[in-house]
């Protein structure tokens, strides 16, 4: 299946959505925080990788905190967040959705 698209997105210190047609961006999520908040949810520290789902319903974000956060971009302006995973001892450095699936796939510094 081929999905069409004029969004991308970008992270450091904020996760942005970009219109690539109109150069319009929206904040999906706000800037990270360097105080640990068991209730956040925000990374602790920059997010450096953030992978979209082919039909673009979820956004996963991965973050020098060890989390994995997905959320889902249909709600809340794309600032719902609908799980965490927190099962690397390092930073998430990468992490790609596979084709047509939502089989997520994490790459780390702890392994």
């Amino acid at each position: 299946m081929y999905y069409e698209s004029n969004t991308i997105y970008n992270a450091y210190m904020y996760i942005c959505r970009w219109d690539i047609e109109t150069g319009a961006k929206a904040m999906i999520r706000a800037k990270w925080s360097r105080k640990t908040h068991p209730d956040t949810q925000c990374h602790q520290g920059e997010v450096l990788s953030v992978a979209v789902s082919t039909d673009m319903k979820y956004l996963a974000s991965g973050g020098r905190d060890n989390v994995i956060r997905i959320y889902d971009t249909r709600l809340h302006d794309g600032n719902a967040e609908v799980q965490a995973f927190t099962g690397h001892r390092d930073a998430v450095t990468s992490l790609a959705f596979q084709k047509d699936s939502y089989s997520l796939f994490s790459g780390s510094n702890d392994r």
